[in-house]
């Protein structure tokens, strides 16, 4: 099953990676922001399985409440 996946990058070239990188685990990129209220928006309209973001991205803080306030898991990539 294809998972839906939201990538919280602030840095587009990072975020292509990870995007690549997904697309190689049978993921769907559903969207990309570092926005926390577009974070949530996409969130709930795509019904995201997870989120990845960069193991140093500054988006953690948006990961972290996307997992509390509506349990959707993150990966992090180096």
């Amino acid at each position: 099953m294809t998972k839906k996946v939201l990538i919280l990058e602030n840095d587009l070239h990072i975020a292509l990676q990870i995007a690549e990188t997904l697309e190689r685990c049978d993921a769907k990129v559903v969207g990309l922001t570092a926005d926390k209220d577009a974070a949530f928006a996409i969130a709930e309209g795509e019904a995201v399985d997870c989120t990845a973001l960069s193991d140093r991205s500054s988006n953690q803080r948006t990961a972290a409440a996307l997992r509390a306030c509506l349990g959707i898991p993150s990966i992090l990539l180096p």
